[in-house]
């Protein structure tokens, strides 16, 4: 026991040993006082520059290492030798000698990170295919945003999804869910301390929890994927008469459009809101398509909708296609291919199918129709999968 304790308190110990600080006061500087303020390396990068930053990178991604090596040669039990690695984090984020201010400890994580892969590599639990598919994903999300917490908070969850479902039993799994735990909670904590999503539109921040209730319409994915067609369309097409006699109150009715403003946007004034179209477009969907395309372009609608309107409207810069950006429809086309990658183990749909639809969902999406695109996305997206599937049978 006595050497488990140790190894665990030499890991807080080299943890706590930060470069990052070191350079600052050789510079005449605390770093932890200015740029991100922290004593890390991405803070030593920017304010420092780049020859600071390599040392006291190489350093913070191998500390972690170095003491479960350590915990490892004292003789430490193997669960010790992996909390040795966690104190190692603590260490570098709570040094006692500054007053327990140090780094935010992403790098020391990283580096524990590549060692859990290491093995994961060796008994194949991560395929060429994921790996390809999460690079596309920070790519996309990368040129949406052009801010690194906010590719971590989108990609860290769907790289640990892709390890868990390849290897649901392996034994290093709760050290490694617990590492990529830890490093999207500080890319959570900084998109939120450096407000990284900012919306200044009015009507959609007037109307936001429109867009926060859309994901709720994953329920009728769920019970379609437990029941059968006929049903599905039953409960589908229950909701829409409730929303289209909503529809029709407010657009014929004064007293009703009085009552009803809230719910509605300014420029829904004389057609039918965007939640009508929607649930008659996932009626027809469902009517028209065979059971697992028919889901995949309703997920079309409601992911790829959402990331959409919240990149688009946070980080939009390049306009195209009137009130449509470059960097929404960028961000629509990797919703569409996280909804696609996860879908992959619940719908038998070839990745080939998938990546047509999704292209042809964010192409739809994207154009000047003249129709609202929550009713074109999901059934020409849809229309696509079935023709493809068509001529690859």
């Amino acid at each position: 026991m006595l050497k488990n304790i140790l190894s665990v308190l030499l890991g807080y110990l080299i943890g706590s040993f930060l470069p990052a600080y070191i350079f600052g006061r050789l510079k005449g500087i605390d770093i932890r006082q200015v740029g991100q303020k922290n004593a890390g390396t991405a803070n030593t990068f920017f304010t420092l520059g780049l020859y600071a930053a390599i040392p006291t990178g190489i350093i913070d991604l191998s500390k972690g290492l170095l003491s479960m090596w350590v915990a490892y040669k004292l003789g430490a039990s193997f669960t010790f030798i992996q909390i040795a690695g966690f104190s190692t984090i603590l260490g570098h984020v709570f040094p006692f000698y500054l007053r327990f201010k140090g780094g935010q400890g992403v790098a020391t994580s990283i580096g524990i990170l590549f060692y859990y892969l290491y093995f994961y590599i060796n008994i194949h639990a991560i395929y060429l295919s994921d790996i390809l598919f999460l690079l596309v994903i920070v790519l996309l999300i990368w040129s949406a945003a052009r801010e690194g917490p906010v590719v971590g908070i989108i990609v860290l969850p769907l790289f640990a999804y892709s390890l868990v479902r390849n290897a649901p039993r392996f034994y290093l799994n709760p050290f490694l869910i617990s590492i990529i735990t830890y490093i999207f909670s500080i890319n959570l904590i900084n998109t939120i301390d450096r407000k990284l999503f900012v919306i200044r539109d009015k009507e959609f921040k007037r109307h936001m929890w429109r867009t926060i209730l859309r994901p709720a319409a994953v329920v009728f994915v769920f019970y379609y994927l437990n029941t059968d067609k006929v049903s599905t369309l039953y409960l589908i097409g229950s909701v829409t008469a409730v929303f289209l006699l909503l529809d029709l109150t407010r657009l014929f009715i004064k007293r009703g459009r009085d009552a009803l403003r809230f719910m509605f946007k300014e420029r829904e004034g004389k057609t039918f809101s965007s939640m009508t179209t929607f649930l008659i477009a996932s009626f027809i969907i469902i009517l028209l398509f065979k059971k697992d395309i028919a889901i995949l372009s309703i997920l079309f609608l409601i992911t790829g909708d959402i990331f959409s309107k919240i990149f688009g409207l946070s980080f939009g810069k390049h306009r195209i296609f009137q009130n449509k950006s470059v960097e929404g429809s960028t961000a629509f086309l990797a919703g569409a291919l996280i909804v696609s990658f996860i879908s992959i183990p619940y719908l038998d749909i070839p990745w080939l199918i998938m990546l047509a639809g999704s292209i042809t969902a964010t192409i739809v999406e994207m154009l000047p129709m003249g129709i609202d695109d929550n009713f074109t996305v999901g059934i020409i997206s849809g229309s696509v999968m079935e023709l493809v599937k068509l001529f690859l049978h």
